[in-house]
């Protein structure tokens, strides 16, 4: 078990489930159980009655039968909006915020009650406070998401010390550390609620390992999640052609259709056909669903995975036969058609056996953690640094920008976003482009930076604004030279320059998530007054 001060924890904050994870003495990636000896932990929350109580976990979850208007899950689809636009379930046509304990709570603040539980967790097994964390995202998450993790993580009390993506996590538990030759890796991370694919580079130099992301893409909005629910509306059909009415209109009925709709998707993982109990309305019905059935139900959904493995080969420029290992994270990759499918495109062989795909997140989440320990480290005759110096090597990890960075522009009498960075850069990186003044006589250059791959200004994501003063007056087309430059721990770095009168200005553009800084603050008062049970 680590000292105190080496503790860094790795958090997979999952949609459905997540887990937490620590490097032992020896190097080795362990996963810490919670409270019930469970390696993962649901990501529910159950708000209790007094006020500033919550629990978190399998009795939360259990409560959405009985209590469903106290229980909060797939908070990570939200994660990024503003608490007023959230949407507390996918079918809601208008905004469904959080209101508990007579007021309205954030994304950020349910995620902060999930990763305050798994903290504790840590705590009890180590015997000591922890307080520095490395927590994983999806790759594809804007900068919004990524803040907004982060925020919740220093609500949570924790010092976020990195974000990791999820499919560079993957692949450290998955031992590329131990790679003796280079090779590309295709990660399909198929969780709860969020799908993920990246297509990463192994670069090897003895023990020198570099880890390189090359593409990748994903969805939020589809994952094991979107496989229940089509349970869910077959079984429903079902109810009303035996008894005429639907039983996701009895409210007690939902979280109940819910839970016997994922058991049954796991039951088909393994079995040919399973049945399900429905009781709504005073009325049961019992009905048969088989795994052909079940796959025909959700065909599009799978067709939705290939199309997505199909769009970052091609933005990687690349295709199967260049691929040399396929890892596969999350548990909804046990459903035998998602592995039947990744066979039959790839052509590859799959490991299923050599990490848990529920864990293997959290546990490259420690890895990257202790890494970088390891390097801050001045002590370096600890035994502990020396075995993990010993047992990792040197990794370094690179990532990619996830989504196009760009400058709002006048073009043929209209604003268009003109890329300045392009999405799947490996960064750190530094792009310039010049662009001309807009009329005669302007005396200032407006700089909308935006995030994003569409043209149209309205669909993508302002993430910060800056003006740009002009000392003397300008002709139209007068040039401005605008620079980005975007940093490997995700700061980015706007220089525009007037060329004409060499005057030029500096915009560092932070993350920036919908909390502010005193808001963050005084959200780690808040959450420091809950009490989190399991």
């Amino acid at each position: 078990m680590p000292q105190q001060k080496d503790a860094v924890i790795g958090i997979d904050l999952g949609t459905t489930y997540s887990a937490v994870a620590y490097v032992d003495e020896h190097g080795e990636a362990r996963i810490i159980p919670n409270a019930q000896t469970e390696r993962i932990t649901p990501s529910v929350v159950l708000f209790m009655e007094e006020e500033n109580h919550v629990v978190v976990g399998k009795s939360a979850k259990d409560e959405l039968v009985a209590q469903p208007e106290r229980v909060v899950d797939f908070v990570k689809r939200e994660m990024g909006k503003k608490k007023e636009n959230v949407r507390a379930e996918d079918n809601d046509s208008v905004p469904k915020p959080y209101k508990f304990w007579g007021r309205t709570l954030s994304p950020e603040d349910i995620s902060a009650f999930l990763l305050k539980r798994l903290k504790q967790d840590a705590e009890a097994h180590f015997g000591f406070e922890v307080k520095d964390a490395v927590i994983t995202v999806p790759a594809y998450f804007n900068d919004s998401e990524r803040q907004a993790t982060k925020d919740a993580g220093t609500m949570a009390g924790l010092n976020v010390k990195h974000i990791l993506n999820e499919p560079t996590a993957a692949a450290l538990a998955y031992g590329v550390m131990k790679a003796d030759k280079p090779q590309t890796v295709f990660v399909f991370d198929l969780g709860g609620g969020t799908f993920d694919v990246t297509i990463l580079n192994i670069a090897v130099a003895g023990k020198d390992k570099k880890i390189q992301m090359i593409q990748t893409n994903g969805d939020h909005r589809l994952g094991g999640k979107d496989w229940d629910d089509r349970i869910i509306k077959y079984v429903a059909e079902q109810f009303q052609h035996e008894h005429g009415e639907d039983p996701r209109e009895d409210g007690d009925a939902k979280g109940d259709m819910r839970e016997r709709a994922e058991n049954a998707k796991k039951a088909l993982s393994s079995k040919p056909a399973t049945t399900i109990m429905c009781n709504a309305h005073g009325k049961k019905s019992k009905v048969e669903l088989t795994r052909e059935k079940f796959e025909e139900l959700t065909a599009d959904l799978l067709e939705r995975c290939n199309d997505l493995c199909k769009l970052v080969l091609n933005e990687a420029h690349s295709t199967w036969k260049e691929i040399d290992t396929v890892i596969l994270a999350g548990g909804s990759i046990r459903m035998p058609m998602v592995q039947e499918m990744l066979k039959r495109e790839s052509g590859k062989t799959l490991r299923t056996d050599l990490v848990n795909p529920d864990e293997c997140v959290a546990l490259g989440a420690a890895i990257q953690g202790t890494i970088l320990d390891v390097e801050q480290s001045a002590e370096t005759g600890k035994k502990i640094v020396q075995e993990v110096k010993e047992k990792i090597g040197a990794i370094k990890a690179h990532d990619v920008t996830s989504h196009r960075l760009g400058l709002v522009v006048r073009q043929d009498g209209k604003s268009v976003v003109a890329e300045i960075i392009p999405k799947g850069t490996l960064v750190p990186c530094s792009f310039t482009d010049t662009f001309g003044t807009v009329v005669d006589n302007q005396s200032n250059a407006n700089l909308v930076i935006k995030e994003g791959e569409n043209d149209d200004p309205e669909l993508v994501t302002t993430i910060q604004e800056a003006t740009l003063p002009i000392v003397n007056p300008l002709p139209a087309g007068a040039p401005i030279e605008v620079t980005y430059q975007f940093s490997a721990d995700g700061m980015l770095l706007v220089i525009a320059r007037d060329v004409t009168n060499n005057k030029s200005i500096r915009v560092e553009v932070e993350r920036k998530g919908n909390l502010s800084r005193a808001e963050v603050q005084h959200g780690v008062a808040q959450i420091k007054k809950v009490e989190v049970s399991a």
